[in-house]
């Protein structure tokens, strides 16, 4: 078959000033037979260090074009591809480089001065020999690290295949399958590191989507991306859509979005006001998915369900089935009643495992999420188990009250959490960064909570000035903990 790099991977974009009026200048093109070469010369450096098929190559690059090509490359030779969360600090970049274990590590100068020198490493400033490309005796994979958000992260590997072609045809069968269907410039918005904005971006891109490849996130040349490269796809999270929202009235009003067609969101939970503005102004192309790495996309609800039933992430599809049990005893629970969601995949085993760990034949798996389905079967999200907070021996879910302070507009972010308290076990604060200054704040929340029981309205409100979210817009909340307890904030509300 011909290799994957034979489809259309144009326009590529690197590097982008704040002014949208100089992006034409400032992005980096690849063509076909660019992409083709540019394979090739990746597997004469693969062979000059020694790589077999079944070997790893780890990448340590941020957003741009050769990231795409070196993991195409790796899938090529038959290599296990483990790209790196650029974001880590170095002690936590080597440990998983330990824990992966690469045989050739592919970085840029931009980190050569915190590389480790352990293992044989790969500039993409250096890169200049060819050869002929190999026939692969084996087809690679991609191995992606977990966020770590409340330990060590963990290398999820998902469903191997055989041969390139088969490969390809069923990440094109995902595309589909999830509007991907490469009719148009899809516009990678978060890193590529992670599962969602690189699987979606493969999926699109093998079904002959150009890919248009944001190297940082700005929510106003995201929109003059839209605008001059009538962008057709997109993956967001909810803070990215809390950043477009925000935008000055005039910047969204002369934005010219008409050529969107689908917005795919998921990754965190999102406040209903929020995607009812998002939907108010780019129409119903906002399509919501619940998964994991480990799974992939398990729901999918268009803006039309949505609106029918506002909170829902969807209903299973094909592939999956859900059920929700108690978390406790693991009974089976009623449609209505809240506990942990679990999912088994329609092959009657898990389609992913973990490195290190030995295959398990479970059928049934959870991603940590606590929810209930409705008669209908539609899948609502409480939390996340780990962020449950116990105060007073009442379990409270900080990601309901989230999307309440959320729905303020003074309030550009927020995170509700639980720190120790020698009375209640936990107490419930939150942390918030402010859209514009305003008076008396204090007193509008406490008005807007009133629609919350009272026992899950927080005690006390932290402002800051960022709550320093990863990229893929998670928290990490021992840094947050950390960060109260250092009364590194601007002022505090009590509530």
């Amino acid at each position: 078959m011909p290799p994957m790099s034979e489809l259309a991977l144009t326009p590529l974009l690197t590097h982008v000033a704040a002014g949208a009026s100089v992006l034409d200048d400032l992005v980096r093109t690849r063509s076909r037979a660019d992409i083709a070469d540019n394979i090739r010369r990746w597997h004469a450096c693969f062979s000059r260090h020694g790589l077999q098929a079944g070997d790893t190559v780890a990448l340590l690059l941020r957003n741009r074009v050769e990231f795409i090509e070196v993991l195409l490359a790796g899938l090529e030779y038959g290599l296990r591809v483990v790209p790196l969360n650029w974001h880590l600090n170095t002690q936590e970049r080597r440990q998983l480089l330990v824990d992966c274990q690469p045989a050739l590590l592919v970085s840029e100068r931009y980190f050569a001065a915190s590389l480790a020198s352990d293992y044989p490493l790969e500039l993409l400033e250096t890169l200049t020999s060819m050869q002929q490309p190999i026939e692969p005796s084996q087809t690679g994979y991609i191995m992606l690290y977990t966020g770590g958000t409340t330990g060590l992260p963990k290398g999820v590997i998902r469903k191997q295949y055989h041969t390139l072609q088969e490969l390809r045809e069923a990440w094109q069968q995902l595309g589909h399958s999830a509007g991907l269907s490469g009719q148009g410039v899809h516009l990678v918005t978060g890193p590529l590191y992670h599962a969602a904005p690189l699987y979606f971006a493969l999926y699109d891109f093998l079904n002959g989507a150009p890919l248009l490849i944001m190297p940082f996130w700005q929510a106003k040349m995201a929109l003059a991306l839209v605008e001059q490269r009538k962008v057709r796809r997109c993956h967001l999270v909810p803070t990215q859509m809390v950043h477009l929202l925000r935008l000055p009235e005039a910047v969204r009003a002369r934005a010219d979005i008409r050529s969107l067609e689908l917005i795919l969101h998921g990754a965190a939970a999102i406040a209903g006001s929020v995607k009812q503005q998002m939907i108010d102004w780019f129409g119903p192309v906002l399509e919501e998915y619940w998964g994991g790495s480990e799974s992939g996309m398990c729901t999918r609800i268009s803006s039309e369900d949505w609106l029918q039933h506002p909170g829902s992430v969807g209903k299973a599809l094909a592939h999956y089935q859900l059920r929700i049990v108690d978390m406790d005893d693991g009974h089976l629970l009623a449609a209505g009643e809240a506990g942990l969601v679990q999912i088994r995949h329609a092959s009657g085993h898990l389609p992913f495992r973990y490195h290190g760990q030995a295959e398990d034949e479970d059928e049934w798996f959870d991603l940590g999420d606590i929810g209930y389905l409705d008669d209908a079967g539609y899948l609502y999200l409480c939390d996340r188990l780990k962020n449950k907070v116990i105060s007073g021996g009442v379990n409270i879910y900080p990601a309901e009250v989230e999307k309440y302070l959320l729905a303020l507009d003074a309030i550009a972010d927020v995170a509700v959490l639980g720190l120790p308290d020698p009375v209640w076990g936990e107490c419930l604060v939150a942390a918030i960064v402010l859209a514009r200054p305003v008076g008396e704040l204090a007193q509008q929340v406490r008005v807007h909570l009133q629609q919350l029981s009272a026992f899950k309205r927080p005690r006390i409100i932290y402002v800051f000035d960022d709550l320093q979210r990863l990229p893929s817009g998670k928290l990490r909340n021992h840094e947050l903990q950390q960060r109260i307890a250092g009364h590194d904030y601007q002022q505090v509300l009590p509530l």
